[in-house]
């Protein structure tokens, strides 16, 4: 898989796909930047690679829209952009209508990652899961999680609710402080970077 993160235009993305065809990627992310439907159907037409997005869609109307246009082959909603948990489950079942699975999108803390867990395990067109592979070193001090894998696969929780307990005093002892990342404030100029980021497959 390589994730572009809209960084091309239409005919940049287009040339790029035809010439990554030999490798047999899973699927090309975002290859055009997300404001525009019209021009990921130009680019997924034109494709020999399946096309992926939909992370930095916030509104529904932009699923159906790309749905209705078949502008992608894999859908990537974000359960914290697209409105929650029970958003990205009407927004699946809308894809699965038509066939197209669904990868959540999932770069974020323990929380995110059990929601979209839970998300996963409870759509029908569930293709992968996308989680972190690298976090801050004091991710166990703010939550209380028992991730399992097993033979490449990650299981859902099950204890109740979101099978994650945030530990509210521990969390006041990080306070939000901005950071610059290279990968996003241009000082880095490399298309196809997926910072610490893994994908795994997953199963119920």
């Amino acid at each position: 898989m390589l994730d572009v993160h809209g960084r091309l235009n239409v005919p940049t993305a287009i040339a790029m796909c035809r010439a990554l065809e030999p490798y047999n990627l899973r699927w090309i992310e975002e290859p055009v930047p997300p404001e525009s439907i019209d021009a990921l159907v130009d680019v997924r037409r034109a494709s020999p690679v399946p096309i992926a997005a939909g992370e930095r869609w916030f509104e529904p109307a932009k699923f159906l829209e790309a749905i209705a246009k078949k502008a992608v082959d894999i859908l990537q909603p974000d359960v914290s952009h697209a409105g929650g948990l029970s958003e990205v489950k009407r927004i699946a079942h809308m894809a699965h209508v038509e066939y197209i699975p669904v990868a959540p999108h999932n770069p974020v803390g323990p929380v995110m990652n059990a929601m979209t867990l839970h998300t996963a395990v409870a759509i029908p067109n569930f293709s992968i899961f996308e989680t972190v592979s690298v976090d801050v070193p004091w991710r166990k001090e703010l939550v209380r999680e028992t991730l399992v894998f097993d033979n490449g696969d990650l299981l859902a929780p099950t204890a109740p609710g979101l099978g994650v307990e945030l530990i509210e005093e521990a969390c006041a002892k990080f306070p939000y402080e901005a950071t610059n990342l290279p990968l996003y404030d241009g000082s880095i100029n490399v298309a196809g970077v997926a910072a610490g980021e893994a994908t795994m497959s997953g199963r119920r």
